[in-house]
C-alpha cells in the first residue's frame, strides 16, 4: 500500500492511522470469513441444502460488510487527503482484496451436491 500511495511526510502522518484503523476493522470481518470456511470444509462432505444456504448467505454478507467498510474509510480518508488520494488507497485496496479473494477462493473446492 506505501510504495503505491505515493505519501509526502504530511500525507503519510494523516494517512496512516486512519488506515491501521482500517486494517483493525478488516482484521475482525475476516474472522468471519475465517469461521465460514472452516465451516464449509466441516460440512463440505456432508452438506445439505439448508446449510450451503447459510454458508452462501454469510458469504454474502461478509462481502457486503467489507464493501461498506471500505466506503466508510474512503469517505475518512478524502475527509484528510482529499478525493484523489481517498480514490487511489480504494482502488489499491480493491485491487489487493481481490487478489486475495482469488488466492482463497482458488483452493476452495467447488460444492458438491447436497444430501
Amino acid at each position: 500500500m506505501g510504495a503505491v500511495m505515493h505519501l509526502d511526510v504530511d500525507e503519510a502522518a494523516r494517512f496512516w492511522p486512519i488506515y491501521s484503523e482500517y486494517d483493525a476493522e478488516l482484521s475482525s470481518l475476516n474472522k468471519l470469513r475465517i469461521a465460514n470456511i472452516q465451516e464449509y470444509a466441516a460440512n463440505y462432505d456432508r452438506m445439505t441444502d439448508a446449510k450451503a444456504d447459510e454458508l452462501i448467505q454469510r458469504a454474502l454478507d461478509y462481502r457486503k460488510q467489507r464493501s461498506d467498510l471500505l466506503g466508510k474509510y474512503y469517505g475518512r480518508v478524502k475527509e484528510s487527503l482529499g478525493p484523489i488520494q481517498a480514490a487511489r488507497f480504494v482502488q489499491i485496496e480493491d485491487q489487493l482484496l481481490m487478489l486475495i479473494d482469488l488466492q482463497i477462493t482458488s483452493s476452495l473446492p467447488i460444492i458438491g451436491q447436497g444430501s
